[in-house]
């Protein structure tokens, strides 16, 4: 994986999230993790990876996280 390049391929985004190269194509299916076909090969931009990994981003079965509450107990 060269650091300077723009796009990944599946192989190497996968290694950089430290998933399965079959999680990235989940993902890419979901159009969670957005891409580019070029050709045969389906590239990954560096910043949607960045971008997914900070979870910038709203996933199809997000929830919020429930709101702690405080409880008095007498």
């Amino acid at each position: 994986m060269d650091s300077a390049s723009l796009l990944l391929s599946k192989r190497d985004a996968a290694q950089a999230l430290g998933v399965s190269v079959r999680t990235v194509d989940n993902l890419l299916t979901a159009r969670e993790l957005p891409a580019r076909r070029i050709g045969r090969r389906v590239l990954i931009r560096r910043s949607a990876r960045e971008k997914l990994a900070r979870g910038d981003h709203r996933t199809k079965n997000h929830r919020p996280h429930p709101q702690i509450r405080n409880v008095q107990t007498n």
